[in-house]
């Protein structure tokens, strides 16, 4: 909150986006002053006129993936959100895909839901998804978890594309889904 106002007029003065376009996962304050971990997206939205706004995102990572959704409010903002969210069990297997993420990838829920995440992916990167969800689930270490990273994904037309991602563990009754 401090550098906030900051990062604002740097972007201004330079067009150089550090933060805007991105997501970060830090520390908010709750009213009660109890500090959790939340992801924080900022977009901008330029209007007619050359007139900008920016939009944040603010995600409270404290709670389950599960209350979110059973939530019918949280399930709309999840489709209304301007960036595609996938959700996957620990093997990989899609168990969300909202409306973003449908029209980026050009598949639609009920072609994705229920399949491999690797469908997304082209296949050098997806030969080796599999291996490396193992490899968290056995050593923990978060090489991935935790990160915004960019990557080449692959449209249903076999197009690809450079896609950000961020990926986020969350346990939803007692099993592991990111």
């Amino acid at each position: 909150a401090v550098n906030h106002d900051g990062y604002l007029e740097a972007y201004r003065k330079t067009g150089v986006k550090s933060v805007i376009g991105s997501t970060r996962m830090v520390h908010a304050r709750r009213n009660g002053g109890e500090r959790v971990p939340v992801s924080i997206t900022v977009r901008e939205i330029i209007l007619p006129g050359d007139r900008r706004r920016f939009v944040g995102y603010i995600y409270d990572r404290s709670g389950t993936f599960a209350s979110l959704k059973a939530a019918v409010v949280g399930e709309q903002i999840i489709d209304m959100l301007p960036v595609g969210v996938i959700g996957i069990s620990e093997e990989g297997i899609v168990r969300m895909f909202n409306p973003t993420a449908q029209a980026f990838w050009g598949y639609s829920k009920e072609e994705v839901i229920g399949k491999n995440i690797k469908l997304l992916m082209p296949e050098e990167t997806a030969n080796q998804h599999d291996f490396f969800l193992a490899r968290y689930a056995k050593d923990g270490i978060k090489r991935v978890v935790d990160t915004t990273r960019h990557v080449i994904a692959m449209r249903k037309n076999g197009a690809r594309f450079n896609a950000q991602i961020t990926v986020v563990e969350i346990e939803v009754n007692g099993e592991t889904n990111y």
